[in-house]
């Protein structure tokens, strides 16, 4: 029903014919280069392609703060990483503080257990996505920080990105696990077999790459102008033990390690 990659179609039908295209985004590279940008597109079959990366306006290393919790349970391990993420939250957001938080899960299943698991007084401080219309959410957000109260918003890939929180209205991004592509996604399990017919292998190709992406996009939920400051909290133990998660903490914006 449809090509498995644009990049044949793109490259004969739009590149080939442009005098001259830009493209630019915050999020172009994964890994700390453009290689999966340029295989998707295209574009790597064209002699006169050029690539650059501009630093950040922002002062991560002044502005944020990145903290990798000591946690126990590997995310394979569901039951385990979600219990542990319920007893670390209470340990990592002040309900008396009245600064806003979010916290950005992989799974609506995994953040629907976490919320009925946490103590009450955090429970009481939730706008989990799904319970709220997105704009009634954000808006009740405002509302408790307004009021000098603690607001903690839960929410799904869709909050990860193109969501803006200035200020204080985010001043911590938790982030659950890694945001791999779900196993059962159709065009993920083709595009998986197709990289495998070709010899490749996909996990390396596509399924850390992407990931990589989605995660710095998770990440620049925190700092959204030169005056944010916060504190950015992975609960994925597979950034230090694995050696891809490595370089996905490469990739991310130098924060202060905590």
């Amino acid at each position: 029903a449809s090509p498995v990659s644009a990049a044949a179609s793109l490259a004969s039908t739009l590149w080939r014919r442009a005098a001259g295209a830009l493209l630019t985004s915050a999020t172009l590279r994964s890994l700390g280069a453009f290689d999966l940008l340029l295989a998707q597109t295209g574009l790597k079959w064209l002699p006169q392609v050029s690539c650059i990366a501009l630093d950040s306006p922002f002062n991560f290393s002044e502005q944020g703060e990145l903290y990798l919790p000591p946690l126990l349970a590997s995310p394979k391990d569901a039951a385990a990483h979600t219990r542990e993420i319920a007893e670390w939250l209470p340990k990592l957001i002040d309900v008396a503080e009245p600064v806003g938080t979010l916290v950005l899960f992989s799974s609506r299943k995994q953040m629907q257990e976490v919320a009925a698991l946490v103590p009450t007084a955090l429970r009481d401080r939730l706008l989990v996505q799904g319970e709220w219309p997105k704009s009634a959410l954000l808006a009740e957000h405002q509302q408790r920080l307004d009021a000098g109260q603690s607001s903690v918003i839960f929410g799904l890939d869709s909050f990860s990105e193109g969501l803006d929180l200035p200020g204080e209205r985010c001043v911590h991004v938790i982030i659950a696990k890694l945001p791999f592509a779900m196993p059962d996604d159709p065009v993920g399990r083709t595009l998986s077999r197709w990289i495998e017919k070709r010899g490749g292998n996909p996990f390396t190709e596509l399924t850390v790459p992407e990931a990589s992406i989605k995660l710095v996009q998770a990440v620049g939920r925190l700092i959204r102008s030169e005056r944010d400051y916060g504190r950015v909290t992975i609960l994925d133990n597979r950034l230090v033990r694995q050696s891809y998660g490595k370089k996905m903490l490469a990739s991310l914006p130098p924060f202060r390690r905590i």
